[in-house]
């Protein structure tokens, strides 16, 4: 929702040469993701741990057989978003990857990786 953002990621899309192939969104995610068109192949959250299950409840019908879901900060933000780690964890195939940050007030975070499996 924040402007400045936007324009880094767009920068970020430019420099990593994919900017042809991400149509990218401002806005509140929860209300986006209902009109945007599917199929998903891949949904990668990042932010605002407690909004991950709404947004993925918004897409669920348009995932793509075998789409990747991706939940930034599985670790620290787990209480947060604990109805979507439970909901992908009973219903997809999913595991968490634990990895190693340079922050000196978090040295360690995880992933929440999920397949959808043929819906």
């Amino acid at each position: 929702m924040d402007p400045a953002r936007v324009a880094d990621a767009r920068r970020n899309f430019e420099r990593a040469g994919i900017s042809d192939l991400v149509t990218q969104y401002q806005g509140d995610a929860r209300e986006l993701l209902k009109e945007v068109r599917g199929p998903f192949d891949l949904l990668f959250l990042d932010g605002g741990f407690e909004n991950y299950y709404p947004c993925l409840m918004n897409v669920r019908e348009r995932l793509s057989p075998n789409a990747l879901l991706v939940a930034d900060n599985a670790g620290i933000g787990a209480a947060e978003m604990a109805d979507y780690l439970e909901y992908v964890r009973r219903n997809y195939d999913s595991h968490t990857e634990w990895f190693e940050t340079d922050l000196p007030w978090n040295p360690k975070d995880a992933m929440e990786m999920s397949v959808v499996r043929g819906q």
